[in-house]
């Protein structure tokens, strides 16, 4: 995802979000079945790169469509929420994981994980707005593409303070 924050969010803010979408999420959902599969080392860890590609792609459109599906009066609480659930949500899917592997085998994650970017699909394509994809033209964009991510993390001292104590929080 460090690799391609810069280029994911070039192609969110130019391309079809539902287009992004679908081919992002069909990257993942094709990604967790070929990891089910996979008994090669170097296999296993190409299909990983390819999930985390697909959740790179598709995390730019889902925020930058947030606001059109809930309405900008509704975006703080749904960001709240949005953080309570990824609080929530984060060791007991691990836990999950765990659990599948000693219950079911190895490949049972994968194969959970492609069942939930199903219905990620679903949603994709129930969403009733897109974004047409035109193209960035505000004051941040040129520095945006020209920096991208990292050099923006680098700009902004509170920015890179944050993500600092999280990779150490994490560590």
């Amino acid at each position: 995802p460090v690799l391609t924050v810069r280029l994911a969010g070039w192609v969110a803010d130019r391309y079809d979000s539902r287009r992004i979408l679908l081919a992002a999420l069909g990257a993942q959902a094709v990604a967790a079945l070929a990891l089910a599969a996979s008994t090669d080392l170097l296999w296993t860890y190409a299909w990983a790169l390819v999930f985390e590609a697909g959740f790179s792609f598709s995390s730019p459109v889902w925020l930058a469509l947030v606001p059109r599906i809930v309405g900008d009066e509704r975006v703080q609480g749904l960001a709240g929420a949005q953080m309570l659930a990824s609080s929530l949500t984060a060791p007991l899917g691990a836990a999950a994981g765990g659990f599948l592997v000693e219950a079911a085998g190895t490949r049972t994650p994968p194969l959970a994980a492609a069942a939930g970017i199903g219905l990620a699909l679903a949603a994709a394509l129930a969403i009733g707005t897109r974004r047409s994809g035109a193209s960035a033209s505000g004051p941040g964009a040129a520095s945006a593409a020209a920096g991208g991510g990292l050099a923006a993390i680098r700009r902004d001292p509170v920015l890179a303070s944050i993500l600092a104590g999280g990779i150490v929080l994490v560590l």
